[in-house]
């Protein structure tokens, strides 16, 4: 899942999309080249989609338990063992816990990956998934092929929740990942920190990876391993709206970056910024993100195969998210 840091920066001034005749011109010669990619929606009836609530201890059905999987032991009444898009994510039944262990999934070695090889070990027992905080999140099927993805939803516009937590900001998010298990794989997606007020498009490698649990050798031996990331800032932005959030790549080492009113299918106005970002228009929300070289050495990523995810996830102990908080995913296109 998406990388989170706890700086603390805040979002400019919103910025509503008027329609100036500047904008509307370039907005519509980029549509016609977006026009031009294939989407394919994903999380559809008939297809395996799988789904996660982690909650708090008092949460479980048979305390003391410590975890609980709504997606595997199932015992909200008013939920499937699949929901799909469109859906609203709730957050107010979510509260810190203080750190439960996620057991969907298997952490595995990786002793071929490159340019560093994965190896786990420390506090996460042998057979588990890392240490999960409450969480809620819906994993499509294997896709395979991508050359990006889209996404209609809505994040929450701020102010939502109360404090970082001690690993981090609260995060909404959707992201692919060419490990399902997010074991040290490799990420791109789009995230909103709700403490910083932060909306970003991020890229990373060795993903979930912390010094106390990655190793570039067996037994902890060789380098400790951490996430390598990269963010592009989307700022000026009115996220009270729904918009399709669009990342695809041009070629193997550069992604294009839209953001784009479902009506029109044209790019709204946002500010863009950070480390390779090319924004061609100011104030059109579009823009190339370069990736840096750490993104590159272990192959390529453009055409791969791996899920897509819906995400909301706490931090850690400490930080509270408000009931009532906005996050809601409509729909997810993968680009093939």
């Amino acid at each position: 899942m998406p990388y989170s840091n706890a700086q603390n920066l805040r979002r400019s001034a919103h910025l509503r999309h008027f329609a100036l005749p500047l904008l509307a011109l370039a907005a519509g010669l980029i549509a016609s080249r977006l026009s031009a990619q294939s989407f394919t929606q994903t999380m559809v009836p008939g297809q395996s989609v799988e789904y996660f609530r982690y909650g708090a201890p008092e949460d479980a059905p048979n305390p003391p338990d410590r975890r609980f999987e709504e997606g595997v032991e199932q015992w909200w009444a008013d939920k499937t063992t699949t929901p799909r898009p469109p859906y609203q994510y709730d957050w107010s039944i979510l509260a810190p816990s203080g750190g439960v262990y996620r057991s969907s999934c298997t952490l595995v070695d990786q002793p071929d990956k490159t340019p560093q090889p994965i190896y786990w070990y420390g506090t996460a027992p042998s057979g588990s998934d890392p240490i999960a905080n409450p969480v809620e999140f819906q994993i499509s099927q294997q896709e395979s092929g991508v050359q990006g993805f889209q996404f209609l939803g809505q994040f929450d516009a701020g102010g939502s929740a109360t404090e970082v937590g001690p690993y981090g900001d609260a995060v909404e998010a959707v992201y692919f990942t060419d490990r399902r298990c997010t074991d040290g794989g490799r990420e791109f997606g789009f995230a909103n920190q709700l403490v910083a007020n932060q909306l970003y498009f991020y890229y990373s490698d060795y993903t979930n990876c912390v010094t106390t649990d990655c190793a570039s050798a067996p037994r902890g031996g060789g380098m400790l391993l951490s996430t390598i990331y990269s963010t592009a800032q989307i700022t000026q932005l009115d996220v009270a709206h729904r918009y399709y959030y669009r990342a695809t790549f041009t070629d193997p080492n550069t992604f294009q970056i839209s953001v784009l009113d479902p009506q029109t299918l044209q790019p709204v106005g946002c500010t863009i910024t950070g480390d390779g970002v090319n924004q061609p228009m100011a104030g059109v929300c579009q823009a190339s993100v370069a990736t840096q070289s750490f993104y590159n050495l272990g192959g390529n990523v453009q055409g791969t195969t791996g899920v897509l995810v819906g995400v909301i996830a706490m931090s850690g102990p400490g930080a509270y998210v408000l009931a009532g908080t906005v996050f809601a995913v409509d729909r997810i296109d993968v680009a093939h």
